[in-house]
């Protein structure tokens, strides 16, 4: 009998579930009931000799990572996850090939009792690119090929069970062609009615309860078979046993493409894999690393872990924003020297007190230099501050104070402000009195501001802005309030003759200069 069949002539596929009883789904045919033992064993290429040698004698056709693939797997390139599954049929091993957005590739290599082996790729292509993608509770498509590259058909799964049993490879024309499709068979729950998969009632656990299989059996369109048994492989998803798909396993498939690259900590790796709502985030991740091949990203990527970490309520959606958009040159060596856990706390500036995101600063520091200079702009103009006075109903020493020293306010920035859907450059909402809104697409119009004259009118903007709400925080701590709801504006047409935009900004600042 030959040791290798390289063209498989039968090969069985399992999701996890496990149980004795087996029957064919496309004819309802009963299959002989088998004690079904199963041991998994996760760990790395270097762990696993047999499934090392595979990979060496089949670099030029499989597309492994790197660290995988080059060097004849030397031992500086062995850290891959490999997952082991023993059956008292064979040993298989399972290891991610390749992570899309929308799905993930697993290599599965298996050796029998005789030492028959058999290998094959199974390609999942979800439905949902957002979706935790596992193996249990799958909906899309998975196509099988052999590591040549040959297809082996597909088949068609909703929520982990299988809605078509039957699809041939492309290609099959000929009246006697023939070729190896996927038969799907499930086995069923070793303990009281025999439930199938996904049927409720089944009491058992860890190896006794049911799942899928896959076969390859050989077809012809003259309704010629194959037989089946001869050789097989398993894959394991879910269900409480070791993950392969777990969200250490989709970033360190990208670390180990990345020369010099870090690796996850067991702290991380710990939390990514015992928290499933990681898992989408996790992809996210990994397709950043594999856009972003480099030490910096890398770097960055474990620093985002511990964001999640430390923020656990936190979506990608709003990492996104905070840390992947509109960021300044030099913006990812800044940020992963900073404490992830603590990133978006309010922190006091040196001069004036208020306080800002210690991130807002890092994001936007021309915004920043601004709010750490109103103290000094304050106080050398006197009719800015017998006016700021005036309005707010502090004395000088105290908004010299509240400029300088106090407890707040803090500056908090809003994409895209506004209030009852009015557009605002700023905003001070008396049930939230310790806090200052501002824009943040001013802020970003600062710091992305070339020309001279832009950067002078955004930041005399800014200012206004800041000082305007700071007029409402004053009447707010004093119950002096000279003009209603818009003392703000009082304040603008006091110093300035006119409210302050973005049109007035740049004539306020040329009328200023040509004095």
């Amino acid at each position: 009998m030959m040791k290798k069949i390289n063209y498989l002539m039968l090969i069985a596929l399992v999701f996890l579930l496990y149980s004795c009883r087996s029957e064919i789904l496309e004819n309802n045919e009963q299959q002989t009931s088998y004690s079904h033992t199963t041991q998994k064993t996760t760990a790395t290429v270097k762990d696993f000799p047999e499934f090392k040698q595979f990979i060496i004698e089949n670099q030029g056709k499989l597309h492994l990572p790197q660290s995988v693939a080059s060097k004849n797997g030397s031992e500086n390139n062995d850290n891959a996850k490999v997952l082991q599954i023993k059956t008292l049929k064979r040993t298989s091993y399972n290891m991610l090939y390749d992570v899309e957005e929308s799905g993930f590739s697993i290599l599965v290599h298996a050796i029998d009792q005789q030492q028959n082996e058999s290998s094959f790729i199974a390609k999942y292509v979800s439905t949902f690119t957002d979706k935790n993608l596992r193996v249990e509770d799958f909906t899309g498509t998975i196509y099988y090929e052999d590591i040549n590259g040959k297809s082996l058909g597909s088949i068609e799964m909703n929520n982990g069970s299988p809605v078509q049993t039957y699809s041939p490879p492309p290609g099959t024309t000929s009246k006697v062609d023939c070729s190896y499709v996927p038969i799907v068979i499930a086995v069923r729950c070793n303990l009281a009615e025999h439930h199938l998969p996904g049927e409720a009632g089944c009491l058992a656990t860890g190896d006794d309860m049911p799942y899928y299989t896959i076969d390859f059996q050989l077809k012809c369109t003259q309704g010629q078979g194959g037989a089946s048994g001869l050789a097989g492989g398993e894959i394991a998803g879910g269900g409480g046993g070791p993950g392969l798909l777990l969200g250490s396993a989709r970033i360190e498939f990208f670390l180990l493409n990345i020369p010099d690259a870090p690796y996850l900590t067991d702290e991380q790796r710990n939390f990514l894999d015992a928290n499933t709502t990681m898992i989408p985030i996790s992809n996210r991740l990994g397709m950043y690393l594999k856009n972003n091949p480099n030490v910096q990203a890398a770097n960055f990527v474990l620093w985002a872990v511990d964001f999640f970490k430390g923020n656990p309520n936190a979506s990608w959606v709003q990492f996104e924003d905070l840390f992947l958009k509109n960021t300044p040159d030099g913006f990812l060596q800044q940020i992963i020297l900073e404490n992830p856990a603590t990133i978006l706390n309010y922190e006091t500036l040196s001069s004036p007190n208020f306080k800002m995101r210690r991130l807002d600063q890092i994001k936007y520091p021309k915004f920043t230099q601004m709010v750490k200079g109103l103290k000094s702009y304050v106080q050398s103009n006197p009719l800015l501050l017998n006016k700021l006075t005036e309005i707010s109903g502090m004395s000088q020493n105290q908004v010299l104070d509240k400029l300088t020293f106090g407890q707040g306010p803090q500056i908090e920035l809003i994409p895209g402000l506004k209030d009852k859907g009015v557009p605002l450059f700023g905003l001070f909402n008396s049930a939230t009195p310790e806090t200052l809104y501002v824009k943040e697409d001013l802020a970003l119009g600062l710091q992305q501001a070339t020309l001279q004259s832009t950067i002078e009118a955004t930041n005399f903007l800014l200012a206004v802005t800041v000082l305007h709400e700071f007029v409402h925080y004053g009447n707010y701590l004093t119950g002096f309030n000279p003009d209603g709801d818009e003392s703000g504006e009082l304040f603008e047409n006091s110093v300035y003759q006119m409210l302050i935009n973005r049109r007035t900004a740049g004539q306020y600042i040329l009328q200023f200069k040509n004095k």
